[in-house]
């Protein structure tokens, strides 16, 4: 039992190395190494640790207690059990078991991540996509407030209302033109208060509604000049959620403008911004966005919920909710996580907050949605680890089986020849005719039989004080010394010994010297040779018959004479059959009484045969075997072979026979176990669920059970050999035999997939395993494998693949949206995604055309190669030609499927080009704006019916998420369109302000253009961007602006200016910033020409201002302003050299002018060879 406990801790121990070793290596070191911040011992890893103990301490208890130290056989025989290699299957099976279970956890593992992080950058996206377009809706409106608030028309209307004198047509310009920006915009109204918030004139008298909140904003608006926005609130007439944009009303005295009151924008937060927030991008049953506020220590939900019957503003929540979304948000936690929404259902949601509001948005998907897809492909993991381990398993139980067979077998056999070999050894000692002796290294005799003493005529004890000298004659003595220097390989020769009473025989000796227990012995076998040598003449037939006797080494012997028609028999049959010659009838008996008495009743006529067959052959050779039942004298029946040869006379008549018994008992009954166990294991084939076949080691199929015939409806004969591959699908065939001849080549394990034709024709995937089968020297001696159904897994497989491939087309589809900025960029990305990410052979989108042809043009595609699209002139219009499902699909609106495009009739002008191209089925989706179908998506595929019910809801998502998407994108483009005419305008205006100042001072008008195109060069070279630069330029050409209220006679004067005169030039940077500090420019344009002449150290005018206080715009203006001006002709002087001016930046860099700025002056001109303009 110690050594069984010291077998069980080793192999526990030789487990758990691997096996740790293992889980560390797919666990603990990629947690490790990654730079994420994952827990090193998270619950799955102590998950494992626990498997692998439970493991080990089983595999521990089965060894130590379950495995017995020896197995019986039927017949009750004892054999020793191999513990160790049972110790190793179990230490492979755990293993194996190991790798199989931690694999599937942690492929659960990732699964279960990489769904998360892929819902994460969804929801990321949108949130900041939703934050956008809130952000962009709230500036929009305030920018609409404050535009409207600079219409002097409007405010010179209401500034004459105010004060009482405006006519009847005045107000109803007044008003007409306020209804006209609500109806325009579709607001709920505006109207225009007075500086105190009182005398309002509304565009909608019917919502005629001003809060006090309200009036002090326009208080605000006013006195300060800036445009304003009020919190959410519910009107109290339409019980809809409102917000309000204020903004000051200007009116235009003269150059200035003075406030007068305030422009209102009431807005409805529901109509107009709700419907932004509440629709999704991508298809999900469960996903939501909100929008949410902290109102003391509550969370305020702003926009109406999908799962609550309350309204905006009426729902709210505790902030101190640890696990709820919109309370970690507001309490600074926002980032995407997992947490519970106002249900309290899991959730993974994303936040973040709109600038310049109290509000936070909040994009969330239920996490049963997002982990759904988990349960299915679990319990795909889980089916797949089951049957490894059951395959793994059933062969590594059945492989012990047969070892444990095999190693019976062999300790059985190699037992009964140690036995026979025993019994042999001990029979020759006592019933030998020669002497045998045991001497020590020096002679000195050791032992000897009862033979010896006879002959020798000492007695037993007498030899056992004797050298093996004394018993040699003085004759014998002289000379012979040498003869007796024998070593492990023996020697034989013949002497002469002498006996007790002095006389000598002849004696033949075979000596040789034996270890036992690391000492040497010498062995002697003497023969007493006296007769042989007396009578070798007379006796040479006998000697030649005893030399024949002695070839066949009879155990048993006998003889049948011809003559007499007698059996003879000696000593040693009768002891082999365990009786004595008068117990049995004497020595000699005839065949007929032999075989009645001694022989098994079935077996007798055997022995009458077996004297005629020798009796009529003229063989001299003739010699037979075979196997009969003896009687033995205690009644047993033994099988003993029979071995017989002829002996014929000089003129060749057959005179005897002679023969030997050797008892097979044992034998016979180990084949009848190898029989019954074989029987067994045909039994456990057929009962098999799976085909069972062998082979001989060169790959010839030798046996095939019944699920083989069943199934592929083939007869054995006509598997066997090479003929196997027959039901194979043609296209499996090269794959399975080249894998089958590398297999029988490599004698490695044998595994492949292939289809199987069932006897009604239909192919099912089978998974076909083969190992070799080898015997103690390693030799392999023929094959075992077995096939397995796998179909039905390999068909779930495929459909989780298919599933996948749809849901990736439709995922990469919707990111390419999310994306997206152009629309024809747009098309080709979608198509692209569809044909690859889904494997299609086609992708197109059509856009149905409104003329009277009513024609689809086929915008984009990607799979098609050809110049032009390969179906043309295609129609919509309910016609011959417009019965295509693009046409059909169109025209209803409605998805529109072909599994079989071939035998389509729609398609039969193109059925040729169709052939070709190898499309099998197609599907085509509408799209639509909301308002029309305008053009359908088609997808072709090259298998037929390649479209099923799931795959076509989710291409329809992707059709309506692409309708939408494109939609969005042309509103943007109309948007932007609009801002790209207000800006073309700003710039205009910025222009003729520059043409004004040129006209009336021609010098001033170049030294700004020449001035604003070195300093956008200089902000070039500095790498600003493009925007900043678009300001800088437009700042030049109107720096000098101010100039316009200095006399032309001052800036045009030849000679020296006077003080006072330099004094009123130093007031232009002032004067041209009081111009334009009201105009609302994209870029800080009235401060750059303000501070255009500051210098660093501060001794610039008009402010004094130092360093970093001094705008770029202006600290680049002011060092192409000086460049240009020394560079230039004056009234007063001629103009100097660039160098000069080069070299006076460069003094002063640091001092005067910014060294960045200086810097890139000095490249342009000296680096890159910039020239000034003319």
């Amino acid at each position: 039992m110690m050594s069984r406990n010291r077998e069980a801790l080793r192999t526990t121990v030789w487990y758990l190395l691997p096996a740790s070793g293992w889980v560390l290596l797919i666990n603990i070191f990629p947690t490790l190494l990654s730079s994420a911040n994952e827990v090193v011992l998270s619950t799955d890893h102590l998950a494992m640790a626990g498997m692998i103990a439970c493991i080990a301490l089983l595999l521990y208890l089965l060894i130590r207690y379950r495995f017995p130290d020896t197995i019986n056989d039927r017949s009750g025989y004892i054999a020793p059990f191999p513990v160790r290699q049972t110790a190793t299957m179990l230490l492979i099976f755990a293993f194996i078991l190991t790798v199989i279970v931690s694999s599937g956890l942690r492929i659960d593992n990732s699964m279960h991540n990489n769904l998360r992080q892929k819902q994460s950058q969804v929801l990321k996206s949108i949130v900041e996509l939703k934050e956008d377009i809130v952000s962009a809706w709230l500036r929009e409106r305030l920018h609409d407030a404050t535009l409207f608030g600079r219409d002097y028309d409007m405010a010179r209307h209401y500034s004459l209302e105010l004060s009482g004198q405006a006519s009847g047509q005045e107000k109803s310009i007044l008003t007409e033109r306020l209804e006209n920006i609500r109806k325009e915009h579709d607001y709920i109204n505006v109207f225009l208060l007075d500086t105190q918030g009182q005398h309002p004139v509304f565009a909608n008298a019917k919502h005629a509604v001003i809060g006090d909140s309200l009036q002090s904003l326009a208080r605000e608006a006013s006195a300060k000049g800036t445009s304003l926005s009020s919190p959410l609130y519910r009107d109290p007439l339409e019980s809809d959620v409102h917000i309000d944009f204020i903004a000051p009303l200007l009116l235009k005295h003269g150059a200035e403008k003075v406030s007068i009151g305030a422009l209102v924008i009431q807005a409805s937060f529901e109509l107009q911004l709700m419907r932004f927030i509440h629709v999704w991008p991508i298809p999900s049953r469960t996903a939501e966005t909100l929008l949410v506020k902290r109102v003391g220590d509550k969370v305020v939900f702003l926009n109406t919920l999908r799962y609550t019957n309350d309204k905006s503003l009426k729902f709210s929540r505790d902030l101190n909710e640890k696990k709820l979304i919109a309370a970690m948000a507001l309490r600074g936690e926002q980032a995407v996580s997992e947490g519970v929404d106002y249900r309290g259902v899991p959730v993974l949601a994303a936040t973040n907050k709109i600038e310049g509001t109290p509000w936070i948005m909040v994009a969330k998907v239920d996490q049963s949605e997002v982990y759904g897809s988990l349960s299915l492909q679990r319990w795909g993991v889980f089916i797949l680890s089951l049957l490894l381990v059951a395959i793994v398993g059933g062969f590594l139980l059945f492989f012990w089986r047969q070892q444990q067979h095999t190693r019976m077998r062999q300790y059985y056999q190699e037992t009964m020849e140690r036995k026979a070999l025993r019994s042999h050894y001990e029979s020759i000692l006592r019933y030998a005719n020669d002497i045998f002796l045991l001497a020590d290294a020096d002679n000195r005799i050791l032992d000897a039989n009862e033979r010896a003493a006879e002959a020798s005529g000492y007695s037993h004890e007498e030899l056992l004080s004797m050298n093996l000298r004394q018993l040699r004659s003085p004759q014998a003595g002289e000379g012979q010394d040498e003869q007796w220097q024998i070593d492990e390989q023996g020697v034989i020769f013949e002497t002469e010994f002498m006996r007790k009473d002095g006389s000598t025989f002849p004696v033949e000796i075979g000596a040789r010297i034996i270890k036992v227990e690391g000492k040497r012995f010498r062995q002697a076998i003497v023969r007493d040779i006296s007769e042989r040598k007396k009578a070798i003449l007379e006796l040479q037939n006998k000697e030649k018959q005893r030399s024949e006797a002695l070839k066949i080494a009879g155990i048993g012997y006998w003889e049948y004479e011809f003559s007499t028609d007698e059996f003879i028999f000696n000593d040693q049959y009768y002891l082999l059959h365990k009786m004595t010659a008068a117990d049995a009838g004497g020595y000699r008996m005839s065949p007929a009484y032999f075989a009645s008495h001694h022989v098994f009743p079935e077996d007798a006529s055997m022995i009458g045969k077996q004297i005629q067959l020798a009796s009529e052959t003229r063989d001299p050779d003739y010699s037979a075997t075979t196997e009969t039942r003896i009687l033995t004298g205690d009644g047993e029946i033994v099988w003993v072979e029979v071995r017989l040869k002829i002996k014929k006379d000089l003129p060749g008549n057959t005179i005897r026979l002679i023969g030997v018994n050797q008892d097979i008992t044992e034998r016979k009954r180990a084949e009848d176990d190898l029989r019954e166990s074989e029987k067994e294991f045909h039994t456990l084939a057929e009962a098999m669920p799976q085909i069972v076949w062998i082979a001989r080691p060169d790959g010839w199929i030798t046996y095939f059970n019944q699920q083989w015939m069943d199934y592929t409806g083939l007869t054995l004969e006509a598997s066997m050999g090479h003929s196997w591959n027959k039901p194979f699908h043609p296209d499996d065939k090269k794959q399975a035999w080249a894998a089958w001849q590398n297999a029988t080549t490599t004698l490695a394990a044998y595994s492949v997939e292939i289809r199987l034709q069932r006897a009604d024709g239909i192919y099912r995937w089978w998974l076909v395993r083969g190992v070799p089968v080898r015997d103690s020297n390693g030799t392999v001696i023929k094959w075992f494998g077995t096939g397995t159904d796998i179909h039905n897994l390999k068909s779930v497989e495929l459909e989780i693949i298919k599933s996948n491939r749809a849901l990736q087309t439709l995922s990469a589809g919707n990111m390419a949206m999310v994306q997206a900025t152009d629309e024809d960029e747009l098309l080709q990305v979608i198509t692209g995604v569809i044909m690859k990410q889904g494997g299609y052979a086609l992708a197109v989108v059509d856009y149905a055309e409104n003329n009277p042809e009513k024609s689809i043009n086929p915008r984009t595609w990607s799979g098609y190669k050809g110049e032009h699209y390969w179906a043309e002139h295609l129609s919509w219009a309910d016609t011959e030609q417009g019965q295509l499902p693009v046409s059909r699909a169109i025209r209803s609106g409605k998805t529109q499927v072909c599994h079989d495009i071939v035998g389509d009739p729609a398609f039969k002008p193109w059925r040729d080009i169709i052939l070709k191209l190898a499309y099998a089925s197609n599907i085509a989706l509408p799209m639509s704006d909301g308002k029309r179908i305008f053009g359908s998506l088609s997808i072709y595929s090259t298998k037929a019916d390649a479209f099923d019910d799931e795959e076509i809801h989710l291409l329809e998502e992707l059709a309506n998420d692409l309708s939408y998407c494109i939609a969005t994108l042309r509103a943007r483009v109309e948007q932007g369109e609009h801002s790209n005419i207000l800006r073309q305008s700003l710039e205009q205006s910025i222009a003729t302000i520059a043409d004004t100042l040129a006209a009336r001072d021609p010098y001033t008008g170049g030294h700004q253009r020449r001035v604003a195109e070195l300093a956008t060069a200089i902000a070039r070279e500095m790498g600003l961007p493009e925007e900043q630069i678009n300001g800088i330029h437009f700042a030049g050409i109107i720096h000098d602006l101010g100039k316009i209220h200095i006399p032309t006679e001052i800036l045009s004067k030849p000679g020296k200016i006077s003080n006072a005169e330099y004094a009123l030039i130093q007031e232009h940077p002032q004067a041209g910033y009081d111009i334009l500090k009201d105009v609302q420019f994209p870029w800080p344009i009235a401060q750059v020409i303000l501070q255009h002449h500051e210098k660093l150290d501060g001794s610039g005018y008009p402010q004094g201002l130092k360093g970093d206080a001094i705008l770029l715009e202006a600290r680049i203006m002011a060092v192409a302003d000086v460049v240009e001006a020394m560079c230039s002709h004056r009234p007063y002087r001629a103009g100097l050299s660039l160098e000069l001016a080069l070299t006076e930046i460069e003094k002063n860099r640091g001092k005067l002018y910014a060294p960045d700025v200086v810097d890139a002056c000095l490249k342009l001109f000296r680096d890159d060879d910039y020239k000034l303009p003319v």
